[in-house]
């Protein structure tokens, strides 16, 4: 207080003129840039009180009961996306999520699902999936797993429609049969066997009424033994409205149910089991393989023998020398020295060299 009352002293007669420059009252351009600032900051604060109720974090609501699994699913295969979005926007899905609106986050839509007790049990309590769900096409590549424990966790779902129709009105169920035939035989050369996750087949059709049973047997049905008889038996499900939320909510419950059944009951030999449903066998060299192992073709090449070492001079080595420790070879037996290094020898130390003994 003393500082300004001094400084105000020291002020010259007509002190009282100085004009101030603000920002308002100079500037219209930065006064106005300001306030919108202002607005903004306000508009921000209050936007991050509000919570929305279809899109907030995993978009699944919290629930009294403790969600002791997770599975993720792909969907593969014409309308997956609908199918999906069937799926997570049904009645049971809604009961557990405490949300009917559920919107995709990083391209997977996500739902709860009740897990089956498993038979031959006592009573047990409440156990809930969350389930990860992401819709595929047949011409896209399926994400592989990295890990032995995610393939566990995992599930590929081929969704073919038995009531499709080709341009000239024809049934093309055997069309989808051949992608399904490629999309398996892309997956089975592209990845191991314990890095495959289980594969299952789900029937849907658009109209409900083909969902009810015929007296005559469909030709998408005699079409499917054939492939079946071919190829090997399928994980099959439906047929199935894709309407029908909650009967397609059953299905996968079912899966994930069976699925974690079969992973709790198998033990740590997986190789002496026999394969589950929607299992591909296997293979005895992946089964040799660590648990942690993920699988990946990177082998370091440090401690081997190398095969030639005019390899390297010349540069044609596929290999980095950096990973190669140097190697050292033994002698068998003393190497031959000259009569000159010999008398070299000789007038630097002074020591005589008895010339009976062999050098």
């Amino acid at each position: 207080a003393a500082a300004v009352a001094q400084l105000c002293c020291k002020m010259p007669a007509g002190a009282d003129d100085v004009v101030v420059k603000t920002l308002s009252g100079q500037d219209p351009d930065l006064a106005a840039r300001h306030a919108a600032y202002l607005q903004r900051k306000s508009l921000k604060k209050e936007k991050s009180k509000q919570v929305d109720a279809g899109n907030f974090l995993s978009n699944v609501q919290e629930i009294d009961d403790d969600v002791a699994y997770r599975f993720n699913f792909t969907v593969v295969g014409p309308r997956a996306d609908d199918l999906v979005k069937s799926l997570c926007r049904s009645g049971s899905a809604a009961k557990l999520s405490g949300c009917g609106r559920v919107a995709p986050q990083n391209g997977a839509y996500r739902c709860l699902c009740e897990v089956a007790p498993s038979p031959g049990t006592g009573p047990q309590g409440k156990r809930i999936a969350k389930l990860a769900l992401s819709a595929m096409g047949f011409d896209q590549v399926v994400p592989a797993c990295e890990t032995r424990q995610e393939a566990l966790s995992s599930g590929i779902v081929y969704v073919l429609p038995i009531d499709g129709k080709a341009e000239n009105g024809e049934s093309n169920f055997s069309e989808q049969l051949d992608c399904l035939y490629r999309a398996l035989k892309r997956l089975r050369a592209s990845t191991r066997s314990r890095l495959r996750p289980v594969k299952a087949v789900l029937l849907y059709c658009i109209s409900p009424e083909n969902v009810e049973p015929k007296s005559t047997l469909d030709s998408w049905a005699v079409q499917l033994a054939d492939f079946e008889q071919m190829n090997g038996d399928m994980w099959k499900f439906g047929p199935v409205c894709i309407r029908d939320g909650d009967v397609l909510h059953a299905n996968f419950a079912e899966m994930t149910s069976a699925r974690i059944d079969q992973v709790q009951n198998a033990g740590d030999d997986a190789a002496s089991r026999p394969a589950g449903p929607g299992e591909d066998p296997m293979l005895e060299g992946d089964a040799a393989l660590p648990p942690d192992d993920p699988g990946v073709g990177f082998t370091p090449s440090a401690g081997r023998c190398r095969m030639s070492s005019a390899a390297s001079e010349t540069g044609e080595s596929s290999c980095s020398e950096q990973e190669r420790p140097p190697r050292f070879e033994a002698e068998m037996s003393g190497s031959e020295c000259s009569e000159t290094a010999l008398e070299l020898h000789q007038r630097a130390f002074g020591l005589q060299v008895d010339s009976s003994t062999p050098s």
